[in-house]
Protein backbone atom coordinates (compact mmCIF):
# COMPACT_ATOMS: atom_id res chain seq x y z
CA UNK A 1 0.00 0.00 0.00
CA UNK A 2 1.26 3.48 -0.72
CA UNK A 3 1.11 6.60 1.38
CA UNK A 4 -0.74 8.62 -1.07
CA UNK A 5 -3.56 5.72 -0.71
CA UNK A 6 -3.40 6.42 3.21
CA UNK A 7 -3.67 10.57 2.37
CA UNK A 8 -6.77 9.88 0.26
CA UNK A 9 -8.57 7.37 2.54
CA UNK A 10 -8.05 9.30 5.33
CA UNK A 11 -7.79 12.83 4.36
CA UNK A 12 -11.54 13.92 5.72
CA UNK A 13 -10.44 12.68 9.19
CA UNK A 14 -8.86 15.15 11.97
CA UNK A 15 -8.86 14.96 15.26
CA UNK A 16 -8.36 17.61 18.62
CA UNK A 17 -4.89 16.43 20.04
CA UNK A 18 -6.08 17.10 23.32
CA UNK A 19 -9.77 15.60 23.41
CA UNK A 20 -7.65 12.59 21.54
CA UNK A 21 -5.21 12.38 24.17
CA UNK A 22 -7.63 12.44 27.33
CA UNK A 23 -9.75 9.91 25.24
CA UNK A 24 -6.67 7.80 25.04
CA UNK A 25 -5.49 8.36 28.85
CA UNK A 26 -2.16 9.36 28.19
CA UNK A 27 -0.32 11.79 25.85
CA UNK A 28 1.33 11.93 22.68
CA UNK A 29 4.35 13.21 23.06
CA UNK A 30 6.57 11.18 24.87
CA UNK A 31 8.17 14.01 26.80
CA UNK A 32 5.05 15.07 28.66
CA UNK A 33 3.97 13.16 31.67
CA UNK A 34 0.63 13.19 32.35
CA UNK A 35 -0.54 14.80 36.30
CA UNK A 36 -2.05 12.65 38.35
CA UNK A 37 -5.77 13.65 39.42
CA UNK A 38 -4.79 14.47 42.96
CA UNK A 39 -1.94 17.09 41.77
CA UNK A 40 -4.11 19.46 39.38
CA UNK A 41 -5.36 21.28 42.43
CA UNK A 42 -1.33 22.36 42.67
CA UNK A 43 -0.54 22.95 39.71
CA UNK A 44 -1.99 26.29 40.20
CA UNK A 45 -0.73 27.17 43.44
CA UNK A 46 2.10 29.35 44.09
CA UNK A 47 3.18 28.68 47.98
CA UNK A 48 3.43 24.87 48.80
CA UNK A 49 3.89 23.13 52.30
CA UNK A 50 7.54 21.76 53.08
CA UNK A 51 5.57 18.22 53.70
CA UNK A 52 3.53 18.53 50.71
CA UNK A 53 6.89 18.96 48.66
CA UNK A 54 8.22 16.21 50.53
CA UNK A 55 5.34 13.50 49.77
CA UNK A 56 5.36 14.74 46.39
CA UNK A 57 8.95 13.69 45.47
CA UNK A 58 9.09 10.45 47.57
CA UNK A 59 6.11 9.60 45.24
CA UNK A 60 2.93 10.01 47.82
CA UNK A 61 0.17 11.84 47.51
CA UNK A 62 0.38 15.48 49.36
CA UNK A 63 -1.44 15.14 51.98
CA UNK A 64 -0.21 11.11 52.59
CA UNK A 65 0.51 10.05 56.29
CA UNK A 66 3.34 7.75 55.80
CA UNK A 67 3.74 5.46 58.27
CA UNK A 68 5.41 1.63 56.54
CA UNK A 69 8.99 2.48 57.86
CA UNK A 70 10.69 1.85 54.33
CA UNK A 71 8.49 4.63 52.49
CA UNK A 72 8.92 7.07 56.08
CA UNK A 73 12.54 7.10 55.33
CA UNK A 74 12.41 7.80 51.82
CA UNK A 75 9.62 10.97 52.98
CA UNK A 76 12.16 12.02 55.81
CA UNK A 77 14.81 12.04 53.67
CA UNK A 78 13.36 14.97 51.11
CA UNK A 79 12.07 16.67 54.12
CA UNK A 80 15.42 17.04 56.01
CA UNK A 81 16.80 18.13 52.11
CA UNK A 82 14.06 20.72 52.15
CA UNK A 83 15.11 22.12 55.23
CA UNK A 84 18.38 22.42 54.38
CA UNK A 85 18.12 24.05 51.10
CA UNK A 86 16.05 26.31 53.39
CA UNK A 87 18.46 26.85 56.23
CA UNK A 88 21.36 27.73 53.43
CA UNK A 89 19.15 29.86 51.72
CA UNK A 90 18.48 27.87 48.76
CA UNK A 91 14.57 27.85 49.44
CA UNK A 92 12.31 31.03 50.75
CA UNK A 93 10.37 29.87 53.61
CA UNK A 94 7.56 31.68 55.35
CA UNK A 95 5.02 30.95 58.07
CA UNK A 96 7.32 28.00 59.77
CA UNK A 97 5.14 26.36 62.06
CA UNK A 98 6.84 25.36 65.05
CA UNK A 99 6.15 22.74 68.23
CA UNK A 100 7.53 22.02 71.62
CA UNK A 101 8.89 18.78 72.64
CA UNK A 102 10.62 18.55 76.00
CA UNK A 103 11.46 22.06 76.66
CA UNK A 104 13.57 21.80 72.67
CA UNK A 105 11.80 24.02 69.56
CA UNK A 106 11.30 21.69 66.59
CA UNK A 107 10.11 22.99 63.24
CA UNK A 108 7.46 21.14 61.86
CA UNK A 109 6.22 22.70 58.72
CA UNK A 110 6.46 25.81 56.43
CA UNK A 111 5.37 27.20 52.68
CA UNK A 112 7.80 27.17 50.10
CA UNK A 113 7.32 28.62 46.91
CA UNK A 114 6.57 26.22 44.59
CA UNK A 115 8.57 27.92 41.02
CA UNK A 116 11.76 27.80 43.18
CA UNK A 117 11.02 24.08 44.87
CA UNK A 118 10.58 23.37 41.07
CA UNK A 119 14.27 25.24 39.91
CA UNK A 120 15.60 23.66 42.88
CA UNK A 121 14.73 20.08 42.38
CA UNK A 122 15.78 20.17 38.16
CA UNK A 123 19.22 21.26 39.58
CA UNK A 124 19.49 18.37 41.82
CA UNK A 125 17.93 16.25 39.81
CA UNK A 126 14.95 15.24 41.92
CA UNK A 127 11.73 14.15 40.30
CA UNK A 128 8.94 16.53 40.52
CA UNK A 129 5.86 16.94 38.61
CA UNK A 130 5.39 20.55 38.05
CA UNK A 131 7.47 23.39 35.41
CA UNK A 132 7.89 26.91 35.94
CA UNK A 133 4.75 28.53 35.78
CA UNK A 134 4.42 31.27 32.93
CA UNK A 135 3.89 34.79 34.05
CA UNK A 136 1.57 36.87 32.18
CA UNK A 137 2.91 39.97 30.14
CA UNK A 138 5.66 38.40 28.93
CA UNK A 139 5.29 35.14 28.01
CA UNK A 140 8.18 33.80 28.62
CA UNK A 141 9.24 31.91 32.12
CA UNK A 142 10.50 35.03 34.64
CA UNK A 143 12.64 33.39 37.83
CA UNK A 144 11.96 36.74 39.57
CA UNK A 145 13.21 36.28 43.38
CA UNK A 146 11.54 37.44 46.04
CA UNK A 147 13.87 40.10 47.07
CA UNK A 148 13.29 41.62 43.39
CA UNK A 149 9.32 41.49 43.57
CA UNK A 150 9.78 42.99 47.05
CA UNK A 151 11.78 45.77 45.70
CA UNK A 152 9.55 46.57 42.61
CA UNK A 153 6.47 46.62 44.64
CA UNK A 154 8.09 48.86 47.36
CA UNK A 155 8.87 51.17 44.13
CA UNK A 156 5.62 50.93 43.07
CA UNK A 157 4.39 51.93 46.35
CA UNK A 158 6.44 55.05 46.88
CA UNK A 159 5.31 55.98 43.55
CA UNK A 160 1.57 56.22 44.10
CA UNK A 161 2.02 57.88 47.39
CA UNK A 162 4.15 60.50 46.01
CA UNK A 163 1.03 60.45 43.18
CA UNK A 164 -1.48 60.96 46.30
CA UNK A 165 0.50 64.00 47.61
CA UNK A 166 0.45 66.01 44.20
CA UNK A 167 -3.00 65.38 43.88
CA UNK A 168 -3.87 66.85 47.97
CA UNK A 169 -1.87 69.46 47.29
CA UNK A 170 -3.69 70.28 44.08
CA UNK A 171 -7.55 69.64 45.89
CA UNK A 172 -7.85 72.86 47.29
CA UNK A 173 -6.81 74.77 43.64
CA UNK A 174 -9.40 73.00 41.94
CA UNK A 175 -12.42 73.74 44.74
CA UNK A 176 -14.36 76.62 44.05
CA UNK A 177 -13.75 76.80 40.42
CA UNK A 178 -17.00 76.04 39.27
CA UNK A 179 -19.42 76.94 42.45
CA UNK A 180 -18.28 79.50 44.83
CA UNK A 181 -20.75 77.25 47.00
CA UNK A 182 -18.46 74.11 47.08
CA UNK A 183 -20.05 72.02 49.67
CA UNK A 184 -16.59 70.62 49.94
CA UNK A 185 -14.82 74.20 50.33
CA UNK A 186 -17.56 75.43 52.81
CA UNK A 187 -16.79 72.07 54.35
CA UNK A 188 -13.38 72.47 54.86
CA UNK A 189 -13.58 75.94 55.98
CA UNK A 190 -15.88 75.14 58.63
CA UNK A 191 -13.51 72.46 59.53
CA UNK A 192 -10.20 75.12 59.81
CA UNK A 193 -12.34 77.88 61.67
CA UNK A 194 -12.89 75.61 64.44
Amino acid sequence: MNISDLDDKYGQYGFIKSDLEYLLGFYLNSDVKPLPDYLYPYKTRFGITIKESANIMAGFKPMDNVTVVDKAELFHAYLDSLWDAVDNGLLNATKIEEEYYNDEKYRVNAILIKDEVTIWAEKNNIQWPFGVEERSGGGEKTKESTDDIIKRLMAENEKLKNEISEVRELLPILLKTYRDDDPLTLEIEIRREN
